[in-house]
């Protein structure tokens, strides 16, 4: 929200459709949640 406040160039890169977010009311932890990488495999790699 500072950098659509403070009208800094790099707000054009924002997306619109997002809700506001304010840090003195956080998301609860429980619904914290970060995807798996797609890169990230268990396969050992050839050679070692």
């Amino acid at each position: 929200e500072g950098i659509k406040a403070n009208k800094l160039s790099i707000a054009k890169y924002l997306v619109t459709d997002a809700p506001a977010f304010d840090p003195r009311h956080p998301d609860a932890f429980e619904n914290f949640q970060v995807p798996l990488s797609p890169l990230v495999t268990d396969v050992k790699p050839l050679g070692s």
